[in-house]
């Protein structure tokens, strides 16, 4: 055999040799096996894939499709039923459902085109940051997206926004709170912007009807007609309530139905509310754990059919907070500290007959 027929016998070899071998091996029990799995793994891996694209387009669809948002149904508060015609709401935080009475007015009051420019020879007062506002009412921007220099020269424009423009541009920044000293010209926008809409609110509910009434105090009606708009879809009953306006011997009380802004001076008659009204006696406290930062809601609830059985006085705890503190920049819901507790706390000191400098 000649060297030439020696190498081809040999690729020969090899080349069948190969093939045997490979054959053999997937022949086999093992083998076959091996191939299960290797295609057992191939569908598992397709099918994975097929999912995670799936979702892809899923995703691009939500996104890209109807800008329509879905709305999700707001759960009812816990409420306890303590007796027939009595509930009691407690455990919550007063945020908590500031937040969820103001969603629930924004969907109520669903409106569209809610901002429009302003013409540029219009008599009207001029925006420094229109373009900014109209983005931040209309959803297309959020304020963590503006810078902070933009937020303060945003922060004059306000005054100029209506009610329901207040009302959405809250809603659509309802979940942003920034935390830090750097964050100072956000805190002062939300500020002013939760001051307006809720004595905004307050004037919707009782201007008419009380024309007199300081800004501190339709403050207060905002906030709480804020806090019974998320609790009355979780009662069953009157939908008219008891309002107070003011505090001490000069308050007022109004009878408000909160879907509708419509109040009255005088008990609604039987064909106005079947029902009767519902009154609220106020207990929240402060939650000492928060460093006086967060109020936890307490309310006894109860369904009136006469007007003889409401309670003669204000049953709502005045939470007005330290006026002066808060102009100094300090909580709204801080502690009053009066002369008189600072007269008792210094006689309460022990004299040591030393200097403390």
């Amino acid at each position: 055999m000649t060297e030439a027929n020696v190498a081809r016998g040999f690729s020969v070899v090899v080349r069948h040799l190969f093939p045997f071998h490979v054959r053999a091996m997937f022949g086999s029990p093992s083998g076959a096996c091996g191939t299960a799995l290797r295609r057992s793994g191939s569908r598992m891996f397709r099918a994975r894939q097929k999912q995670r694209q799936e979702e892809e387009a899923a995703e691009c669809v939500s996104v890209t499709g109807s800008t329509e948002e879905v709305e999700t149904t707001a759960r009812p508060l816990p409420v306890v039923r303590v007796a027939p015609g009595k509930w009691w709401i407690h455990g919550l935080y007063e945020e908590q459902v500031l937040k969820d009475g103001l969603t629930r007015l924004d969907r109520e009051w669903e409106e569209r085109r809610l901002f429009s420019r302003r013409d540029a020879s219009a008599s009207a007062t001029r925006l420094v940051c229109e373009g900014l506002l109209a983005d931040l009412v209309a959803g297309d921007r959020t304020l963590s997206d503006v810078h902070k220099t933009d937020v303060a020269m945003a922060q004059g424009d306000l005054v100029h926004l209506t009610m329901r423009q207040l009302l959405r541009l809250r809603v659509n920044n309802l979940h942003f709170a920034p935390q830090g000293d750097e964050n100072a010209a956000v805190h002062a926008f939300l500020f002013k912007l939760d001051h307006l809409l809720f004595g905004k609110l307050g004037q919707k509910a009782a201007g008419d009807l009380l024309p007199h009434l300081n800004q501190k105090t339709l403050f207060r009606l905002g906030v709480d007609l804020t806090l019974v708009s998320a609790v009355a879809p979780s009662l069953a009953g009157p939908s008219w309530w008891v309002f107070w306006a003011g505090h001490g011997p000069e308050a007022r009380r109004f009878f408000l139905e909160p879907s509708t802004f419509c109040a009255t001076l005088s008990f609604p008659s039987a064909r106005e509310s079947s029902c009767g009204v519902f009154e609220i006696t106020d207990s929240s406290k402060v939650c000492h754990h928060s460093r006086g930062r967060h109020r936890i809601l307490d309310w006894k609830i109860a369904a009136h059919t006469d007007q003889r059985t409401l309670c003669g006085h204000l049953a709502v705890a005045d939470r007005n907070g330290n006026a002066v503190a808060l102009g100094a920049g300090g909580l709204a819901i801080g502690p009053k500290v009066e002369e008189l507790i600072l007269d008792q706390a210094l006689r309460n000191m022990k004299k040591i007959g030393s200097c403390l400098w």
